[in-house]
């Protein structure tokens, strides 16, 4: 199988793009995700939580809400990428998180979960360049830290 240049960039593109992703959540950067990351039509989807979300706002909107006065860790790995035409792509990517909160106020940051899983991902190239628009979290393991 002979892999174009052209698809070679659009490949590292990608992954600079799940990169931005990971940084906004982790940066709690909303403006990056709006702006760089998603289109405005993106989907994302958790089947373990039973949450669908339409639309960059309600993503951020809904993700903002669950990270109040918590601290995350994503990284993604193994990018399984297929371009599928000039203006769409499929990517699953291996996915481990990490989210701490603190017990109280001042305390230190304590571990809340550590998910394991993968991304299914879509991809649209905008004017702007390649942008997520479907996105589904499933998390194969979830290890919850112990109730103190």
């Amino acid at each position: 199988m002979v892999i174009s240049r052209a698809d070679c960039c659009d490949r590292e593109a990608l992954k600079r793009l799940k990169a931005r992703y990971c940084y906004g959540i982790d940066q709690q950067d909303w403006t990056l995700w709006r702006d760089h990351v998603f289109a405005p039509d993106a989907s994302l989807t958790v089947p373990s939580t039973g949450k669908a979300v339409a639309g960059v706002e309600a993503i951020i909107a809904w993700v903002t809400d669950q990270w109040v006065d918590k601290v995350s860790v994503h990284r993604a790995l193994m990018p399984d990428l297929e371009i599928q035409s000039s203006t769409t792509a499929r990517g699953r990517w291996a996915m481990d998180d990490r989210l701490y909160q603190r017990s109280a106020p001042g305390q230190p940051y304590e571990l809340l979960l550590h998910g394991m899983g993968y991304y299914d991902e879509t991809y649209v190239r905008l004017d702007c360049g390649w942008r997520i628009l479907t996105t589904k979290l499933i998390r194969q393991h979830v290890e919850h830290a112990p109730q103190r």
